[in-house]
This record gives C-alpha cells, structure tokens and sequence, in this order.
C-alpha cells in the first residue's frame, strides 16, 4: 500500500494531497491505481475474498472464538477503526483531497467510499 502512495505522490510531482487531486496528468492514471488500492486494501483488512484467517467448514463462530467480553469488543473496534482509517485516506488520496470535499459533498464522498468497501 505504501508503494501505492508513493507512486500517486511521484506522478502528481508533490507530497501535498490538494495538489495532488488537482493535477490534470494524474487524472487519467488515478483510475488504475484506485483499483489497485482496491484491492490491496481490501487484503490489508481481511474482508473478501481475501478473510483466508479461518476455514469456514472447520469452526463455529471463527477464528475469534476463543475471546470473550472487552477482548472481544476490542477486536472488532481495532477491526472496524482499521477500515475508517483506510476509508479516509482513500477519499483523500483519490476523491479531491480533505479541503475541497468539507460540507454536503465531503460526507456524500465519504458514505460512497463506504458503501463501496462494506
């Protein structure tokens, strides 16, 4: 993922994600990069097809079944922050950046992303 930034950083020519999001040049290749992002981000955080952690047919209640309570809890918000997280700095990174996307078109880019990833 982090071969991924750089490569978007190198080709908008800068490490400021305002311009970056601006430059016409990156415009055309940003779509397959978006995808690649994708899905390296869809395996960085165990949804599917990439959840190989458990077999399906061999357990009852998954690979957590052996945590109980605040352990619990805690696994499934360190899960779901990890997803808010790559949520954020895809719309940053691809969706015109943190300053221009602030009011109603922020939070509609925002629920897109993660309609998209959930």
């Amino acid at each position: 993922m982090a071969l991924i930034i750089i490569c978007v950083m190198i080709m908008g020519c800068t490490f400021n994600f305002l311009d970056i999001s601006n430059n016409v040049v990156t415009a055309l290749i940003i779509p397959f990069i978006l995808v690649m992002w994708f899905v390296s981000r869809l395996a960085e955080t165990n949804r599917a097809p990439f959840d190989l952690a458990e077999g399906e047919s061999e357990l009852v209640s998954g690979f957590n079944i052996e945590y109980g309570g605040a352990i619990f809890a805690f696994l499934f918000i360190a899960e779901y922050g990890s997803i808010l997280l790559m949520r954020l700095i895809t719309r940053v990174l691809f969706f015109s950046g943190v300053f221009y996307s602030l009011g109603i078109f922020g939070v509609i880019k925002t629920i897109l992303v993660a309609f998209v990833f959930l």
